[in-house]
């Protein structure tokens, strides 16, 4: 998948083992995911992580949450 960065894009994980492999250019982006990562490691299992601090992480890098999570494929 190739986005620009004004397209608004997402994809849900259906899968316990799935691995991602993601290319962004140019660099930066990681510290992004850095924050959310170690942010979602605190939230207890089987909660979802708050939509709020999710938007106040993206804020922070550049980014801006638009929509809801989208839910797994049932």
């Amino acid at each position: 998948m190739s986005t620009a960065t004004i397209i608004a894009h997402g994809f849900t994980m259906n899968s316990d083992t799935a691995r991602v492999l993601l290319f962004f250019g140019p660099a930066g982006v990681e510290e992004f995911f850095r924050e959310a990562a170690a942010y979602v490691a605190t939230v207890p299992p089987g909660q979802a992580p708050d939509p709020k601090t999710m938007g106040e992480i993206a804020a922070r890098h550049g980014q801006q949450n638009v929509g809801p999570p989208m839910p797994p494929r049932g």
